[in-house]
């Protein structure tokens, strides 16, 4: 699995996540924040309306405890208590209806397995969820093992997609400090402004907005743990429990260099502008750091490319100490990947009944002769003209479904009303998408392009 960025989700976007909407809506709420500067801080407990402040004004943000800077601060995870899809239907369906690749990423997309899971299960929450967090474009100061990150290095247990529909920087007389530095010269200030917001990977920062991603491959995961062990033992911190599941290391720039050096592990970075999509592989280590204040929206799906490594994460996170929060299994993987074969084999038996049974009986040849048939046996009639699939739309009429499928009704429930359907260029009436042909992540800062779909017809074959 390689990372993938699809620009252009604001211009599809038809609704706006802007603080001044989730104060007004939701201000008054206590939510539990991180401080992601301070080793081992406490989570701190304050409104949302609170918080967004800080998010706009570098000059009211708290001050860390024992420190004369102000605290980076990161909620993640919002709203745990509900569901976003009930506190903000209208944007969760239009987020839905925004999304590339619904097959796979829309909750109810034929190619996610999470979408097979019986109603009767308690499903997951696989979100969408919203995160926001400070921004600094300054390097990260100090040495010490276990600084943090806006998102430490961890992998997740599905696939997801990264969103960031919202970026600020503030426009008061405060560094990111939430110290003044009004007082400083212009030439110390651009010194210092041109050494803090270098990158010998993606360049300079000091014009951009929203985030920084180090994203590395399934296949280096035993070099990376190797490396955060070693590391551990070099500060004198006892080993962890687990090296990316604890989600307490950040790789630096000199850390990724020796990681480079020694290894030869590097990571696909990049950065993630307003309006970018940012789908992670299951299993793949990546951080994040942002470089202005972000406000951002993801959600966890389970393609089929990915059930297996899903499956071997679910494993590892079973077998962390008593405790650990990552070891419940929180995804159910093994659930999803049972009822999506039995639905798979259901509609293979609808098409072709007289295929696709497993049966332990003996071969013919084993079984006594029998008289032949008197009468040649009768073949299913054809299925009926295909209807449209989540995410597909033409021109041309097609036949009313005659499926009961949830996830039928769910995506045409989220699209936005009175919106025309956009076809896709070249797929005729009943085509479906299989994949995706043509992507190819970029080293550096270079934008990901996605190219043409695969298609299958209804009459076989691919184009």
């Amino acid at each position: 699995g390689e990372p993938l960025i699809c620009p252009g989700g604001d211009k599809r976007l038809q609704l706006q996540w802007t603080p001044e909407m989730l104060v007004q809506r939701f201000g008054a709420e206590l939510v539990q924040v991180d401080d992601c500067r301070g080793e081992d801080s406490p989570a701190l407990s304050m409104s949302l309306a609170h918080f967004f402040s800080g998010y706009r004004y570098a000059s009211e943000r708290p001050i860390r405890r024992g420190s004369a800077g102000a605290a980076s601060l990161k909620l993640k995870d919002w709203p745990s208590h509900a569901r976003l899809s009930d506190l903000l239907p209208e944007h969760c369906a239009d987020l839905m209806h925004a999304l590339p690749f619904q097959l796979y990423t829309h909750a109810c997309g034929t190619l996610n397995l999470a979408s097979y899971l019986p109603t009767g299960l308690l499903a997951p929450d696989l979100g969408p969820k919203l995160y926001a967090a400070y921004g600094r474009r300054g390097a990260w100061r100090g040495a010490d093992y276990a600084k943090g990150g806006h998102t430490c290095l961890h992998c997740d247990v599905a696939d997801a997609f990264n969103l960031l529909v919202h970026s600020h920087t503030a426009a008061d007389p405060a560094d990111e400090d939430g110290q003044d530095v009004s007082a400083a010269t212009p030439e110390l200030s651009a010194a210092a402004a041109t050494a803090a917001v270098g990158d010998d990977e993606v360049g300079s920062l000091a014009a951009e907005e929203g985030a920084v991603w180090d994203i590395f491959a399934r296949e280096d995961t035993p070099k990376l743990c190797a490396f955060i062990n070693e590391l551990a033992a070099r500060a004198g911190q006892p080993p962890p429990a687990h090296p990316l599941h604890d989600q307490k290391t950040y790789l630096d720039n000199g850390m990724r260099h020796e990681l480079a050096q020694r290894y030869g592990v590097r990571p696909w970075r990049f950065v993630q502008r307003v309006g970018d999509f940012v789908f992670i592989p299951a299993g793949c280590a990546h951080q994040v750091r942002n470089l202005s204040c972000c406000i951002k929206v993801a959600m966890d799906f389970v393609s089929p490319e990915s059930a297996s490594h899903c499956l071997d994460l679910a494993d590892e996170f079973r077998h962390l100490p008593a405790g650990h929060p990552m070891r419940a299994d929180k995804l159910q993987a093994k659930a999803m990947v049972w009822h999506a074969a039995l639905a798979a084999l259901d509609a293979m038996r609808a098409v072709r009944p007289d295929e696709g049974r497993h049966t332990c009986e003996p071969s013919a040849a084993l079984l006594p002769s029998q008289p032949p048939a008197t009468a040649p046996p009768v073949l299913p009639s054809p299925p009926p003209l295909p209807s449209h699939s989540a995410g597909v739309a033409c021109s041309q009429p097609c036949a009313p479904s005659t499926r009961s499928e949830p996830w039928a009704a769910a995506s045409s429930s989220a699209r936005k009303p009175n919106a025309a359907a956009r076809p896709v260029p070249g797929v005729e009436c009943g085509a479906r998408i299989v994949s995706y042909a043509g992507i190819q992540p970029v080293l550096g800062g270079n934008r990901v392009v996605v190219a043409h779909p695969v298609i299958a017809h209804p009459g076989g074959g691919r184009n």
